[in-house]
């Protein structure tokens, strides 16, 4: 490499129709991201790219081998030079606009993000860290979009070696490629039923459309494939039937061809319309749906010689020239959207405003385009260009991490802003002296109790137990007991198989187990997050009795069990109905970004609560009533106050951390109104 000096590719064999289908490609995706009811599956433009690319890298590769011209160095250099300049600008720009316009919060999601993007891992980082492509919090990603570039990089790592190893083995590139195939899209198959982020996201699920363009290359190229398939049988075939018919025929064979090349041009553009008009969001039969834009690319690259190109169709200049700025223009429409939708909730602005970002990606992309891409592109490709770009990119790597590292700068948004946005629950789950003191299991995670204390009061239950500790033990000013564990309800016969590493030992009946068995505990204060289990899905929970009935029924009956043992133990029995699910982001009741001007929406009508609470206050409501020694309290009426309930005071403090849990500032409000009613 230290020698390797490279003049710029002559596109000798360049093909203009493929720039065409590139721009079908882009707009599709454009379209669909900026009015995504408009055009409901433009997503598909992106397997259209999956099989441009596996047919030009292939033929790349082949030509290479063919002239024993092939070199690593020099695929890598060329794939650094074409990719690097342009992302490196990207992830530059989105973390300067994510510093202005994004919360410390999302703002260290992107650095995040920005580690992966620029490792091209980001189909890793939405495995890991999304409900997969159609879920709101994926779509609030700046860089979500860069899977599909991490896709094929990582097919740029493995590909070329296997063919290299192929080529040398009798090449038996071809067979090999099939058989690649079917497992690819085997695995697609799969995992489309078993986990539809991993297959939507996956280079091992994606594999199969980036190989029909690989399949493709090794087809027209004549020392792969010694029959001469697709192209050369055209040839073939005329030469035989001149031969039978006449020189006179020819015309008429010549006609026959363009036929035949017509239909299936036309084939191909009907099966990449039905796609992207008729696809869907639905992940579950993606494989079988992605055949048609697939299947579709691979006829219109096969069938070149058509009406289309005799018409100028996909060959015309504005087809060819948005195919040119294809890749810059994907990488830059996504990041503007996501940016808006963070600022607007989750949703895209109105039309207007939509058109707006679409045009402002556009002249990105064409700045990018003609002012960073192209001239680097034209200069040879040396060690020092390929070491500088590899340095950029990894420069945004580093960026990242210090964004991430130092929590989002919140400082950006001056102290008391940067307070309230980190403000958390910050009690402490467990402690040495009362898991020594009470026996708790190791795996059990709510176990607290002051140093050296006897405390009269317990409180038991799952993660809402724990966030309301804070403010009992700030107002209360007595000692009390925590013990729980999360997800699962302060009832016996039930286990978590979520939360719980042994479905043989269930936690919480060992934590009232020990509540009851202690003299020294008076009263028990049992919260949860109720619908959590009501609402849940079989599998989540194991349920020693009443496996026939609903949810709702069998927390009423092992409720009631619980409370009536409590009770014949002499426990006073305080039962906490839980705090409202808020249907927005806490964060955004104050101001949060540094460019925002006024405080966010800290209400919403309490009839916006979800996950059928009044049912279960009511089934809990009507077991209390069969026990004078308990008490039922309603947290959620020191949020709410007339049907309006609030999520902060919108200027300094928020009551939520996230949707369901409360910060310090909301257990010390929630804590301090219920203790106010004399009912501890």
């Amino acid at each position: 490499m230290s020698s390797l000096i490279l003049p710029p590719i002559k596109p000798s064999h360049y093909r203009p129709d493929i720039d065409g289908l590139r721009a079908i490609a882009i707009v599709s995706v454009v379209i669909f991201h900026t009015f995504p009811t408009q055009l409901p599956g433009g997503f598909v433009g992106v397997d259209v790219f999956f099989v441009i690319s596996g047919y030009l890298i292939s033929t790349i590769i082949f030509r290479s081998l063919e002239k024993e011209s092939f070199s690593f160095l020099d695929f890598y250099a060329r794939r650094i030079r074409r990719i690097f300049p342009a992302l490196a600008f990207l992830l530059l720009g989105v973390i300067l606009l994510g510093s202005l316009f994004l919360t410390p919060e999302e703002f260290k999601n992107l650095g995040k993000q920005t580690i992966y993007g620029s490792a091209f891992g980001e189909n890793i980082f939405l495995i890991r860290h999304s409900g997969g492509y159609w879920d709101t919090a994926t779509e609030m990603k700046p860089l979500m979009h860069l899977w599909t570039l991490a896709v094929e990089e990582q097919y740029y790592i493995f590909y070329p070696l296997l063919c290299w190893i192929l080529w040398k083995v009798k090449k038996r590139v071809l067979p090999v490629l099939c058989v690649l195939w079917l497992v690819s899209f085997g695995f697609d198959l799969y995992q489309s039923q078993t986990s539809s982020i991993v297959a939507f996201f996956s280079l091992h699920t994606r594999f199969w459309e980036l190989c029909t363009g690989c399949i493709l290359a090794a087809l027209v190229n004549p020392s792969i494939s010694s029959k001469g398939l697709v192209q050369p049988i055209a040839s073939k075939l005329r030469e035989e039937r001149a031969r039978e018919l006449g020189g006179g025929k020819i015309k008429l064979l010549t006609n026959l061809r363009e036929k035949r090349n017509s239909i299936g041009s036309v084939a191909g553009l009907v099966f990449i319309s039905a796609g992207i008009l008729f696809a869907t969001g639905d992940a579950t039969y993606r494989p079988l749906l992605i055949l048609l834009p697939v299947f579709g690319t691979l006829l219109l690259i096969i069938f070149r010689d058509s009406w289309i190109k005799k018409k100028n169709v996909l060959s015309s200049s504005p087809f060819v020239f948005v195919g040119l700025i294809s890749y810059t223009w994907y990488l830059w429409h996504w990041p503007l959207l996501s940016i808006a939708k963070n600022l607007n909730g989750g949703n895209l602005p109105n039309y207007p405003t939509c058109f707006f970002l679409l045009l402002i990606g556009l002249a990105l992309s064409l700045f990018s385009y003609f002012i960073i891409e192209t001239p680097i592109r034209k200069k040879a490709i040396t060690k020092k260009l390929t070491i500088s770009l590899s340095i950029c990119v990894f420069c945004c790597t580093l960026l990242g991490l210090l964004v991430q590292s130092l929590d989002g700068f919140p400082g950006r948004l001056g102290d008391s802003a940067a307070a309230a946005l980190s403000s958390k629950n910050t009690f402490p789950k467990q402690n040495k002296y009362a898991k020594v003191k009470y026996g708790c299991p190791a795996d059990l995670e709510f176990c607290w109790a002051p140093e050296n204390s006897q405390p009269s009061l317990a409180l038991i239950g799952d993660s809402h137990a724990h966030h309301l500790a804070f403010g009992l033990q700030k107002n209360w000013g007595k000692q009390f007991l925590l013990i729980g564990h999360p997800g699962t309800p302060p009832v016996k016969g039930i286990i978590s198989l979520k939360h719980e590493k042994s479905s043989k030992q269930p936690l919480m009946s060992k934590a009232l187990d020990t509540v009851i068995n202690d003299p020294d505990i008076k009263t028990v204060v049992l919260s949860a997050r109720w619908h959590y289990f009501v609402n849940s899905k079989k599998g989540d929970f194991q349920l020693l009795d009443y496996k026939n009935d609903s949810n709702l029924i069998t927390l009423g009956k092992l409720l009631s069990q619980t409370i009536s043992e409590l009770v014949m133990h002499k426990k006073k029995v305080i039962v906490v109905l839980d705090v409202p699910q808020i249907p927005l982001n806490p964060k955004n009741c104050i101001k949060s970004r540094p460019l925002q001007t006024t405080a966010g929406n800290c209400t919403f009508q309490e009839d916006q609560r979800r996950n059928n609470d009044a049912k279960i206050n009511e089934m809990i409501g009507k077991v209390a009533k069969n026990f004078s020694s308990v008490t039922v309290v309603d947290a959620s009426k020191a949020i709410c106050d007339q049907g309006i309930c609030f999520v902060g005071d919108g200027v300094n403090s928020i009551y939520y951390h996230d949707d369901n849990h409360l910060t310090n500032k909301g257990s010390d409000l929630v804590l301090s109104k219920i203790l106010q009613q004399g009912k501890f």
